[in-house]
């Protein structure tokens, strides 16, 4: 095969990323794009002088020559770091597995997305995605896909992406990779950044200073070596019945603080310490720097501490325990989310990827003990990318965050693909029309109903459909077939805020013709409060699941 000159932008991006640990990401167009895979790697591992990157590998069916991560698994790479992640199957796709895979990329890593051949974006624009299927429903079978849009159109603004064919020939798609020049090389000579003197101000202050001084020289940044400080004087304090929280995007090192601040425990004293998160896997990060931060404080393996990893084959030996016997017995314990009943003697609870355990789980681990948490904030959102939409966006997102503890990204592609699914908000009056409303309640709901008597009978037995989940649940549980050729609307949310502006991107409700509707009904996790607020609205409770949903320790009611 004779050789090819590759285009120098590709290797100068991947070249100043690594310098300014920023992360490159490659858009590989073609049937052979699965092959240029090595190439790009190749170019990282000469670009960085360290170890080869270790990659994170996604699909949705097998790859043909090993097995590396299947999407629907991806929940369990939370907390882990690659230097490259490499994404095929864009069918398969969906906000949150973009947010779980692509943030797990350390700073001057590279995201690979595989394109089969297309003869112009307007082909990614119009696909059909697999979780399309979910949004279709009795009364609605044309799926609108905005996401892939606002998707494509977000990697043309974004000055660290290149789109590539097959043989990496760069395709001209957006005028802010026409020209890549080279960082000058950094000498000896150059200043350092106002960043890296006041990391090197701080670490030298705390030379005298330990454990803190051996902790913070482990850090990278200086808002990451402040985190670090600030965590040591909680622990060092003992102030119990406290709380800590670190937010920052994904990547930005909240698991390598929380591991060292642990290890800060150990050495000031602390018996009884205990880590959380989704699942065991997410820890990963924070393990390794617990034990870094052990190893730097002197503490030797097998000598002074044991680790323990889970036996669970789902959990891939993932590490769940330390026990340390140096001066004085002392544990870092993993436990799941459910199991707050055990920290009875904690002295320390950490809590990592916070914002994925439902809130009354996070409330039921408080306690007379000292609380650590990290979480990741939201970051972007979807739809046509014109900047008032993206300001809309933003807010909307926003609200939605704060206010439900189930909402993820893939709630918000629901939202702009799905024919069913309508945003309705109250607005404050305004009376001088000159700046935006205040936005104080938003309304999602989903038209349901409507279902034929061909389908009822062939589905009967079963609800195999994602949409019209009232006339399903009451078809199968009281057989009424009447009902469920009604139409309706289901409302999916109800949330409010008094801190966000909307922009003038709606119609007056006057303006909007209201569909034909024989009910309005909710479904919902029954709690005391909510059930209360339904029935003072004048809903009366029909069904009540038997089933308790383990992670929230709720029964769903309609």
């Amino acid at each position: 095969m004779p050789r090819k000159k590759v285009d120098q932008r590709i290797r100068v991006l991947i070249e100043n990323n690594v310098k300014t640990r920023m992360r490159s990401m490659f858009v590989v167009v073609g049937d052979r794009a699965m092959d240029q895979v090595v190439v790009l790697h190749h170019m990282m591992s000469k670009a960085a002088v360290k170890a080869r990157p270790t990659v994170l590998w996604c699909y949705k069916k097998d790859l043909g020559f090993s097995r590396y991560c299947y999407y629907k698994e991806t929940n369990k790479i939370l907390g882990n770091t690659y230097g490259m992640c490499v994404l095929q199957d864009f069918e398969a796709l969906t906000p949150n597995l973009l947010a779980r895979t692509i943030e797990t990329v350390e700073g001057g890593g590279a995201i690979v997305l595989l394109l089969k051949k297309v003869d112009s974006l307007q082909q990614l624009y119009t696909m059909t995605m697999d979780v399309h299927s979910r949004y279709r429903t009795a009364a609605n079978l044309e799926v609108t896909p905005r996401f892939n849009e606002r998707f494509i159109l977000s990697l043309t603004a974004c000055a660290n992406c290149l789109v590539i064919d097959d043989e990496l020939n760069v395709l001209p798609i957006s005028s802010a990779t026409a020209n890549i020049t080279p960082l000058p090389p950094k000498s000896s000579e150059d200043l350092p950044s106002e960043s890296e003197l006041k990391l090197s101000t701080l670490q030298k202050s705390l030379e005298d200073r330990q454990p803190d001084g051996v902790l913070v020289d482990c850090c990278k940044t200086f808002d990451q070596a402040n985190v670090v400080l600030q965590l040591i004087t909680r622990i060092s304090e003992k102030t119990l019945s406290s709380t800590t929280a670190i937010t920052a995007a994904r990547g930005r090192g909240k698991s390598v603080a929380l591991g060292l601040a642990v290890a800060s425990a150990v050495a000031y004293g602390y018996s009884n310490i205990f880590v959380t998160s989704p699942t065991p896997e997410n820890l990963k990060t924070l393990f390794e720097f617990i034990l870094k931060g052990l190893d730097s404080l002197g503490y030797v393996k097998h000598t002074d501490y044991e680790t323990t990893q889970s036996t669970n084959e789902e959990f891939n030996k993932a590490i769940v325990k330390v026990a340390i016997y140096r001066d004085h017995r002392q544990t870092i314990q993993y436990i799941h989310p459910t199991d707050a009943h055990k920290l009875g003697q904690a002295e320390l609870v950490v809590i990592d990827e916070a914002a994925a355990i439902p809130l009354p789980l996070v409330k039921s681990l408080m306690g007379p003990h000292l609380v650590f948490m990290a979480s990741t904030t939201n970051g972007d959102t979807l739809f046509s990318f014109h900047e008032a939409s993206e300001e809309f966006l933003q807010k909307i997102m926003s609200i939605y965050i704060s206010s439900h503890y189930k909402y993820t990204p893939d709630d918000l592609q629901m939202l702009s693909d799905s024919p069913s699914h309508h945003i309705f908000v109250l607005l404050a009056p305004e009376v001088s029309g000159k700046i935006l409303p205040e936005v104080l309640v938003v309304l999602q709901v989903c038209i349901e109903g409507g279902l034929s008597q061909k389908l009822i009978g062939s589905h009967q037995s079963q609800r195999s459909r994602y949409g019209d989940l009232i006339p399903w649940t009451l078809l199968q549980q009281f057989g009424e077939q009447e009902f469920s050729q009604m139409s309706g609307v289901r409302v999916a949310m109800s949330l409010s805020s008094r801190s966000t502006e909307l922009p003038p991107l709606l119609s007056k409700l006057s303006e909007r013709k209201p569909e034909s509707l024989d009910y309005l009904g909710v479904s919902y996790g029954l709690t005391s409060d909510l059930l209360r607020f339904w029935k003072k609205c004048g809903f009366l409770p029909v069904y009540l699941r038997q089933t308790q949903v383990t992670i929230a320790m709720i029964y769903y009611k309609g």
